[in-house]
């Protein structure tokens, strides 16, 4: 598993010009492309369905798909997105009647199965439901509106997740989508502790300069001065553990961000993160 992968949302894009933004994206470095699937049901908005997914693999992007279902109910959607080319699919197990069988529905379609847990609800799966699952997806906001406070609680439930994942001996990404940025990054790598294979979504409207991502997970925003200061949270080891950030994890777009902005910065972050980490 690579040490990193980025994933810009779809949601960014220009619509009437999806294809090349998508291309100039991958092109600048992202390796992943993220679907917002919602249905104006199980959330309120709604956005895209299989046939942009048909459409972009028809454009010929190659790179893996990410699909995270907002929907209700899961089933049908599921063998719509894998037949349209998605790689990895997750949902909400209240939107499926039966969550065992919608994961093996998605293995069996020759997809990477997860599962999504929003704010107020616990890491209820069973461990036999988690060993047979690829990613965990733990919403740090309520799903369906962008521009969210991040919601505190998600650091335990971070912890929980990653227990268990270390229990289970898996290796499961574990993505936190909603409100993270500089100024908490910091906490969510301390909370993951950074031994496994794991997933980061944080919102890029708040970085306005590339080596900020770096910056941040050891450096914390100063509210006199407007820069950053060193966190006293952390030891010199714990920041010098940050500073080659050994983790696998996933950086996940904020849908805000025109993907056309995304795409000029992407470069050099990634050689940031790269430079961060071969220290």
């Amino acid at each position: 598993m690579s040490d990193y992968l980025i994933a810009p949302s779809i949601l960014a894009a220009n619509f009437a010009r999806l294809g090349e933004e998508v291309d100039a994206v991958l092109a600048a470095g992202a390796d992943m492309v993220h679907f917002d699937v919602m249905d104006n049901h199980y959330v309120p908005n709604l956005t895209v369905g299989p046939m942009v997914c048909q459409a972009l693999r028809d454009h010929g992007v190659t790179a893996p798909i990410d699909v995270h279902l907002m929907v209700q109910p899961v089933d049908a959607l599921i063998e719509m997105f894998a037949k349209a080319g998605a790689t990895y699919i997750t949902f909400h197990p209240d939107a499926s009647h039966h969550v065992d069988r919608s994961i093996q529905l998605i293995r069996d379609l020759g997809c990477k199965p997860g599962l999504v847990f929003n704010p107020a609800e616990s890491l209820g799966a069973p461990d036999y439901t988690i060993q047979n699952i690829d990613m965990v997806l733990l919403m740090s906001v309520n799903p369906g509106f962008g521009g969210q406070a991040f919601i505190p609680s998600t650091l335990d439930k971070l912890k929980a997740a990653r227990d268990t994942d270390r229990c289970l001996g898996r290796d499961i990404r574990l993505e936190v989508d909603g409100g993270v940025g500089p100024d908490n990054i910091a906490d969510v790598a301390l909370q993951a502790r950074i031994p496994l294979s794991r997933a980061l979504r944080f919102s890029r409207r708040r970085i306005t300069k590339p080596w900020s991502i770096k910056c941040a997970l050891i450096w914390r925003p100063s509210p006199r001065r407007g820069h950053y200061r060193h966190s006293s949270r952390f030891s010199a080891r714990q920041t010098e553990g940050f500073n080659r950030i050994p983790v696998s994890r996933t950086v996940l777009a904020d849908a805000e961000t025109p993907l056309s902005a995304y795409a000029k910065w992407l470069r050099p972050a990634i050689l940031s993160l790269r430079i961060c980490r071969g220290r």
